[in-house]
């Protein structure tokens, strides 16, 4: 029996060009992340529940973006944000004021868990990356 090892990773570098191909189809790139593209302009791809197709989650009137898998948009025309901060719990403003250059100490609700200390807080300071 042979098998090739390099089939298991097709499927993932697919979809790493096929977000590529849709980013470089957008005007004015703001934001791309393993699944979801933000721009300025994307009537250049397809949207679409299909199979390949894009769906659109909103039209946002601001936004600010801190680093990877930090960001924040306002909905046009909503008081909601689309808000995601990995590995902290942070507000639209905390993520705004990240994005400005500022720093956030960010207090976890949960502790951290070690086999070689008791479980202890961490504060966290978050920084623009």
């Amino acid at each position: 029996m042979y098998m090739f090892g390099g089939a298991g990773a097709a499927p993932a570098k697919f979809v790493r060009a096929y977000l590529w191909v849709a980013a470089c189809q957008c005007g004015g790139l703001l934001y791309s992340d393993t699944d979801s593209i933000t721009a300025k302009d994307i009537s250049q791809i397809r949207l679409g529940s299909n199979l390949g197709g894009w769906e659109k989650e909103g039209n946002f009137s601001y936004g600010a973006i801190g680093g990877k898998r930090m960001y924040a948009f306002k909905h046009t025309g909503k008081s909601n944000w689309k808000t995601a901060s990995k590995g902290a719990r942070l507000t639209s403003k905390e993520i705004i004021l990240v994005a400005k250059g500022n720093e956030v100490i960010y207090d976890p609700m949960a502790p951290t868990y070690s086999i070689k200390h008791e479980p202890r807080f961490t504060q966290r300071k978050i920084v623009r990356t």
